[in-house]
């Protein structure tokens, strides 16, 4: 069985609720409106480089992993997007 692909929001938002940080205090803790991580925690926005940068740093992990979420999180829907055309 394949592991679950999971869009890097969805991570973000496990460790949010894990910290029990209030959405306005991670965005503060971001740099970002909160307005703005809303939308990428509940509707599967891309994460950009920058906000990998800066969840990178605010978490102690690398950058690459967020983007490589990201990109696995794509190339997934991607391949559910061609099986179901097929």
């Amino acid at each position: 069985m394949p592991n679950p692909v999971i869009h890097p929001g969805s991570v973000l938002l496990g460790h949010m609720l894990a910290s029990d940080w209030k959405l306005s205090e991670l965005a503060e803790k971001l740099g970002e409106s909160p307005d703005m991580l809303q939308d990428f925690l509940q509707t599967f926005e891309d994460i950009t480089p920058e906000l990998a940068s800066k969840i990178a740093a605010l978490m102690g992990t690398g950058e690459a992993y967020w983007l490589n979420l990201q990109a696995s999180y794509d190339a997934a829907h991607a391949e559910t997007v061609v099986k179901a055309a097929s």
